[in-house]
């Protein structure tokens, strides 16, 4: 059945709880007319139900349609809530909406724009664009169909376990495929999404309790920042004072039967919010540690995790538990229904799916690579020009990064290579040092579990790792200490 708006255009309708979904901009209707008080969207303080925040999307299309709007349209705006109104306006009005990464600078966003008067840049049959999310040059525009992700958000919600009573935080820009797609999903379920506007980690936990989440979804770039905002109590404080005198009394803290890692100046036991309604943590990135994963089990006993392997190319590919990825380290699990997983003699994935963008001719490979185990769990070595020459030696960048991010004393590690004259490249470190540890105490660490090839050239100590609007490691800012 069509619905006609205030112009007389025909609009497709949605109901909620159906898996069919034509137009986003008529599924959050739909969700307006049946739970209009409801929460949808909370960012610190503010609560925006579905009611509120259609409203505001109707003026926002009110204002695309009366005046000339380029087709496609770029949106560069810095608040979550403003990108999104304007995103779900713009596809109502029946533009191809793009949200812009917000950190961009003048020369990519008019690169952008540039491109976009392409006519081979362009495609009629996508309903939106999304951005890849690298961290140097321009983006690619890649191009989508709503069914590229509305028909899987069935299936990625049950095995997400979303449901109407969701409330997700997640963290970041919506330029990021990650984060918009997750949102959509709970948005699909008729559930709640809750972020912060700031990169102040403690604040998250406060504003997590607040709302009693459900669900987290964050790349470990930001959960490894989370369980380091972690408080610290008052009693594990003067417990730590008395740990610095003695090995004893160390032990007396911490048995060696819970693995708590100690750091040799000062030992500090970190304490969490309870949030007992936590229940799912899932993050989509390959770079996660042992040393991660038994802080989030520690830290929140009573929810799963869930890591997923993907790209904006094709969407979810493999996923795994946290009790697979334990015993198997590096995997990424098996594929997600409907989607096929092949490996050639390279080790190059490839990949079969109907939820990819348009253009794509499957099967697809974004040139990562991995093998199969014995147990038929795809294991991820990387992409496969994420590789440093040195002089012949072939360095893994992503497996050399995950042997130092587990050394203890390691917040954040970045490894990239840097030019040489004599051997080709030679492997740069970068590490954020957990409170206690110095450049120095890890660089003796890092002897004991790299070998003389592995070893990187340089260390370079950083108060933080860079991260852009994404999520993704900012690499410009990484390579611009690399010139000093």
């Amino acid at each position: 059945m069509d619905d006609y708006n205030q112009n007389g255009q025909s609009e497709m309708t949605y109901s909620p709880g159906r898996n069919r979904v034509t137009s986003l901009y008529a599924m959050m209707l739909a969700w307006q007319k049946a739970v209009p008080n409801k929460p949808c969207l909370c960012i610190d303080d503010a609560v925006y139900t579905y009611d509120n925040f259609m409203r505001d999307v109707q003026a926002e299309k009110e204002k695309l349609e009366m005046y000339a709007q380029p087709q496609p349209l770029l949106i560069y705006r810095n608040s979550v809530y403003n990108q999104l109104t304007a995103w779900i306006a713009a596809i109502g009005a029946g533009l191809q909406p793009i949200i812009g990464h917000p950190d961009s600078d003048d020369i990519v966003r008019k690169a952008l724009e540039e491109r976009l008067k392409e006519p081979s840049a362009c495609c009629d049959k996508a309903d939106f664009g999304v951005l890849s999310s690298g961290s140097t040059g321009v983006p690619k525009i890649l191009w989508r169909r709503t069914a590229s992700w509305a028909d899987f958000f069935p299936v990625q919600n049950e095995i997400f376990e979303v449901t109407k009573d969701t409330r997700l935080f997640l963290h970041g820009s919506m330029s990021f495929t990650g984060n918009l797609n997750a949102l959509l999903a709970v948005w699909y379920a008729g559930g709640t999404v809750v972020t912060s506007a700031y990169l102040r980690p403690r604040s998250w936990l406060k504003v997590m309790a607040r709302y009693a989440i459900t669900h987290i979804y964050l790349l470990p770039t930001k959960l490894r920042l989370l369980m380091e905002a972690m408080p610290i109590s008052k009693e594990n404080t003067a417990m730590a004072a008395e740990a610095e005198s003695t090995a004893e009394a160390r032990r007396r803290i911490v048995p060696t039967a819970v693995k708590q890692r100690i750091p040799p100046v000062v030992a500090k036991q970190r304490t969490a919010p309870t949030l007992s309604s936590l229940r799912m943590i899932f993050a989509g990135s390959q770079m996660l540690d042992t040393k991660l994963m038994h802080h989030l089990q520690r830290t929140w006993p009573q929810a799963r995790f869930i890591l997923y392997y993907g790209a904006s190319e094709l969407n979810y590919v493999t996923y795994c538990t946290a009790e697979e990825w334990l015993r198997e380290p590096n995997t990424v699990g098996r594929p997600f229904p409907g989607v096929t997983v092949t490996v050639d003699e390279d080790h190059m994935i490839y990949v079969t799916s109907p939820y990819t963008i348009e253009g794509v001719a499957c099967p697809f490979s974004v040139g990562d690579k991995g093998w199969f185990s014995s147990s038929g769990r795809l294991m991820f070595e990387g992409r496969g020009g994420a590789v440093i020459n040195r002089g012949g030696y072939k360095l893994s960048v992503p497996l050399l990064e995950k042997k130092i991010q587990e050394l203890d004393g390691v917040a954040e590690a970045v490894v990239m290579g840097q030019p040489d004259a004599l051997r080709g490249e030679e492997p740069v470190a970068f590490i954020q040092c957990e409170p206690g540890y110095t450049e120095t105490m890890i660089k003796k660490a890092m002897t004991k579990v790299l070998s003389v090839q592995e070893m990187p050239h340089r260390i370079i100590g950083v108060e933080e790792i860079p991260l852009t609007a994404g999520s993704k490691i900012d690499k410009r800012q990484l390579l611009r200490l690399l010139e000093t």
